[in-house]
């Protein structure tokens, strides 16, 4: 389900107005929701959401920025434990000049011999690795928190389905708030035919596509009969 959305302008730095986003987002929940998480990737790494977020209670876990301080303790880490072919894990404490105290990081490194398609940071220092950094707040174990967290990547599916089936790729209108409000009704649409699939079909996977074609287009057979049209229904 798509619970908040708001377009902007192609310039607009990814965590701008993040805190207002945040406030409008829970304010949307229904009454006795319960918030498991929020995670994100790198791009709203930022102090006023990290601040906002231990202000309402809310766990997180959102991914790193590489930055030189982040790339010296990733290297000058000692203990590294094995949780899957290729993966291991650790985790340390993370404070920059402007928080006022440090925060735990969990860091994840996949060794490309075993996992060649590994994504992920790679540092000089550490031939033959990829790195994957994320500051987190829940009470879980450092590799439970990096399934948490990279379980995020369905969410990538949902955007897909919003430009290839619902028409949210590359449409714009001439007024910026019209563009917006068509937007929303996509966005609306969506979640109409999420709840139709989880309440009707009960069936989440299928995309609209599968969807149009499986139930909602009736096939037929168009033919001629005695110099007449035919059309024999499926």
């Amino acid at each position: 389900m798509v619970c908040n959305v708001w377009l902007r302008s192609g310039n607009a730095g990814t965590a701008r107005g993040v805190s207002a986003f945040l406030a409008e987002t829970l304010a949307k929940l229904p009454l006795g929701f319960r918030l498991y998480a929020l995670r994100t990737d790198s791009g709203f790494f930022v102090t006023e959401l990290l601040d906002e977020l231990e202000a309402r209670g809310v766990p997180y876990a959102i991914a790193v920025r590489m930055n030189r301080l982040v790339h010296r303790q990733i290297v000058g880490l000692p203990t590294w434990r094995p949780f899957g072919p290729g993966l291991e894990v650790a985790e340390t404490e993370y404070r920059t000049l402007r928080w006022p105290a440090a925060r735990r990081l969990v860091v994840v490194r996949e060794r490309i011999q075993d996992r060649p398609e590994a994504r992920g940071r790679r540092l000089f220092e550490v031939p033959g690795y990829t790195f994957h950094a994320v500051i987190a707040t829940l009470p879980l174990t450092p590799e439970d928190v990096w399934r948490f967290y990279n379980s995020r990547a369905d969410s990538e599916n949902r955007l897909k389905e919003l430009k290839d089936d619902f028409g949210a790729r590359g449409f714009s209108l001439q007024a910026f708030d019209g563009t917006e409000a068509a937007f929303r009704l996509i966005c609306f649409l969506f979640n109409l035919v999420a709840l139709f699939k989880r309440d009707v079909t009960r069936n989440e996977r299928p995309q609209l596509t599968t969807l149009r074609s499986r139930l909602l287009v009736v096939g037929a057979i168009l033919g001629g009969r005695g110099r007449r049209p035919f059309c024999a229904w499926g």
